[in-house]
């Protein structure tokens, strides 16, 4: 909460976002701030509290997202295109936001264990948009980010790709469901 309070009395954003191949940390704040405001996101970075009480929270509300997903024909059809790029065997062709059964099971450890390794140090990228100079971004990003070398990043090669599907259908029957959707896939 204080965090939350002091972001917000610097009028700045923070959002992070998890997807299959990738984690986004976005900020957003005046120019002027910059330097009140990195440090605060790298201590969220490098310290996170990880307290009981905010993971049960954080993971019941995925959940919950998980089972309203579910109800919902354009996210699951949005969750299921990578299925024709990648196959259903490939960590890319399932549901990139999880399912309520795989959430629920999550371990706090494992998680926690998880970000130790990709959210540090040589495991990070920015890409820094606005009116500030590369060597006052580099500056402030190496201050407050020291761990990070300066590098960039060389993601984990996923297993192959199974050879694009074409002209098939996935079809997902959602009886009772107020609306269909149609995605046309394309590679």
């Amino acid at each position: 909460r204080e965090v939350s309070s002091a972001l917000h009395k610097l009028a700045t954003s923070v959002g992070v976002s998890s997807y299959s191949s990738n984690t986004v940390v976005s900020i957003s704040m005046h120019k002027d701030r910059i330097q009140d405001v990195l440090p605060i996101v790298s201590d969220m970075m490098y310290r996170p509290a990880f307290s009981d009480e905010d993971w049960n929270r954080i993971r019941g509300q995925a959940v919950l997202g998980a089972e309203q997903i579910r109800q919902d024909p354009r996210s699951i059809g949005y969750q299921y295109s990578g299925y024709f790029y990648h196959g259903s065997d490939h960590p890319l062709g399932t549901p990139s936001y999880g399912t309520p059964t795989s959430l629920a099971a999550l371990d706090k450890e494992d998680v926690q264990r998880w970000h130790q390794e990709r959210l540090v140090g040589q495991e990070i990228s920015f890409v820094v948009v606005g009116d500030i100079s590369s060597e006052a971004a580099i500056e402030g990003l190496q201050e407050h980010f020291p761990e990070w070398s300066g590098q960039s990043f060389v993601q984990p090669t996923p297993p192959p790709a199974q050879e694009a599907r074409s002209g098939e259908v996935l079809l997902i029957d959602m009886p009772g469901a107020q609306q269909t959707t149609i995605r046309i896939v394309s590679n």
